[in-house]
């Protein structure tokens, strides 16, 4: 079995390179083939650990959110929308599979997969420094920045925050966490160096360091202002194009929740109920943002309503019941970050979440 978690953790770092697209609208990446063989090979037969009520809630939600709004949309539509919560399951029962599995070994896997993405990261910034090739296939340039094998920076340096977090926790070589690092500041996301401050505050205040927070803002700034910095709208700090871009998704997320259903507009289908809206048409069908909001509670609650947005709650809350500072820190820096995308519904980061809210939960009962 161990090489199947292996195969896991070598597919993870091809990001968007190991895309595979089945039809429009639908992509398999090569970590969701390693999971399915991880699956089936699988010798779990028992469902437990404390999410399993909230997991199996979340999917009720979603499932009956879907179904309560299939008249609305053409049923090759609510195929392709459900597909999403079948990948969303298949990210779940990761929980169910490792569990057992030794802590130490799954969070070095995870590790890796961080460590590896920065490499390609630091690589991809000197070699190919943006995507204006790719512009066709609904990706953003990102001019100067790092995107690494994700295509996104964003992210990208979501990753190399839970990466760093986790070096810091195990103890892992300086070279490697500084790799990440410098990847980390390349990807000039403003939303990760939020959610980066506002983790490493909560790191010191719980291991009673609070008074290093004021030298590590200080340094992180002063970091901030010597960066390089070519021309590019991208690496500017207060950019304002994306900003307003950011606030009209909002906008569009609130008048959604505004117009409540009782189980939401459908589980996945905001592509398409952005398209009927007019928000749009059909020639933007490509890009990479109309499916989601940028905004990953608005999407939850605007998708399958109070009761869904209710179970996805008790899911979080009880992840942050597990007596982790690791885990308490990435989830904060995650929902931190998910304030401003899509995140917590992001497929590399959904498995890194599951494992590592499944390492957490076995090292804290082995404890």
């Amino acid at each position: 079995m161990k090489w199947l978690y292996l195969l896991l953790f070598v597919t993870l770092p091809l990001g968007q390179l190991g895309a595979i697209p089945i039809f429009a609208g639908v992509t398999i990446y090569a970590h969701d083939l390693a999971l399915v063989l991880l699956l089936i090979f699988s010798r779990k037969k028992e469902f437990k650990g404390r999410l399993r009520y909230p997991i199996v809630f979340f999917i009720w939600t979603a499932v009956v959110s879907l179904l309560s709004n299939a008249y609305r949309f053409p049923e090759s539509e609510i195929i392709v929308s459900s597909l999403y919560l079948v990948r969303w399951m298949l990210y779940a029962s990761i929980y169910f599979v490792i569990q057992g599995v030794s802590p130490k070994f799954l969070l070095k896997g995870l590790y890796g997969f961080g460590v590896a993405l920065s490499g390609l990261g630091i690589v991809q910034y000197f070699l190919y420094p943006y995507l204006r090739n790719l512009s066709y296939l609904g990706w953003d340039p990102h001019l100067f920045r790092v995107f690494s094998t994700l295509l996104d920076p964003n992210f990208a340096g979501l990753i190399f925050i839970l990466t760093l977090f986790l070096g810091a926790k195990q103890k892992y070589p300086l070279i490697t966490q500084g790799i990440t690092l410098a990847a980390f500041f390349l990807t000039f996301s403003r939303s990760s160096y939020l959610a980066f401050l506002v983790g490493i505050t909560l790191w010191l205040f719980a291991t009673k360091k609070a008074k290093y927070i004021v030298a590590v803002v200080t340094i992180f700034l002063l970091v901030l202002v010597f960066l390089p910095k070519p021309d590019g709208e991208g690496v500017k700090l207060f950019r304002t194009v994306s900003t307003f871009a950011r606030i009209g998704n909002w906008q569009r997320g609130l008048t959604l929740i505004s117009q409540p259903r009782p189980f939401g507009h459908g589980f996945n289908t905001l592509r398409y109920e952005q398209r009927e809206r007019g928000w749009v048409d059909d020639s933007q069908m490509i890009s990479k943002a109309g499916a989601g909001l940028d905004n990953s509670l608005l999407f939850v609650l605007a998708t399958t309503g109070i009761l869904g947005f209710a179970a996805y709650i008790w899911l979080l809350w009880t992840q942050f019941k597990i007596k982790s500072l690791l885990l308490t820190t990435t989830l904060v820096a995650v929902i931190i970050h998910s304030l401003f995308s899509n995140s917590l519904f992001y497929p590399w980061l959904m498995v890194w979440m599951w494992i590592l809210t499944a390492a957490e939960e076995g090292a804290s009962v082995g404890s």
